[in-house]
């Protein structure tokens, strides 16, 4: 889901997608990619696909927040490729909608938000083997992914206005607590 631009790094999944198809037949016809967005790289995504054969891939063009919402609910698995991606909103969407996730190192909100072999994985930006042994593994084990979508659901369920308001006050609490040590004299047992 997102922009066809580089930093998103679309290609390292469509060609993960051709490496496993060479070598899986059963992966290229029980396991289907739905590609969702547009930009100005989508001709040549789509040409690669061509190209390779990637019949498992569809390119479903741009979805506004409306529609984004039912394909991520009919998804079991969110894989995001970008290579600087300061957070990736597109995670916490998928995770609210139960999506087990595979993360490049290079999404912003990966470290946060995906914990390997919890809710997904999180691979080395541009690894287009190990992303391709990522997806083979969870879409050969649907009792992980099963697992894997309960938690990231339950984990991104912690992310709410209740919990940034109580942390934000925790916060604040701590810093007024620490003023009045040091108005009395005490230093900052940190």
């Amino acid at each position: 889901v997102g922009k066809f631009i580089n930093r998103k790094r679309t290609i390292d999944l469509l060609k993960a997608i051709a490496l496993i198809n060479t070598n899986n037949d059963s992966f290229k016809e029980n396991v289907l990619i739905n590609i969702i967005g547009s930009g100005e790289n989508e001709k040549k995504l789509k040409d690669f696909g061509t190209i390779n054969n990637l019949i498992n891939v569809k390119f479903l063009g741009f979805k506004n927040q409306n529609e984004i919402r039912e394909f991520y609910s009919l998804s079991d698995i969110l894989v995001i490729t970008s290579e600087n991606e300061p957070w990736g909103l597109v995670v916490n969407e998928a995770m609210a909608s139960s999506c087990a996730i595979i993360s490049s190192d290079g999404v912003g909100c990966a470290n946060d938000l995906v914990k390997n072999d919890f809710n997904g994985f999180i691979y080395p930006t541009g690894d287009v083997k190990k992303l391709s042994e990522k997806i083979v593994y969870l879409t050969s084990n649907l009792n992980i992914v099963e697992k894997f979508k309960k938690n990231s659901l339950n984990l991104i369920s912690e992310y709410s206005f209740k919990n940034v308001l109580n942390g934000i006050n925790e916060a604040k609490n701590k810093l007024l607590w620490l003023k009045k040590l040091k108005n009395v004299g005490v230093a900052d047992p940190k």
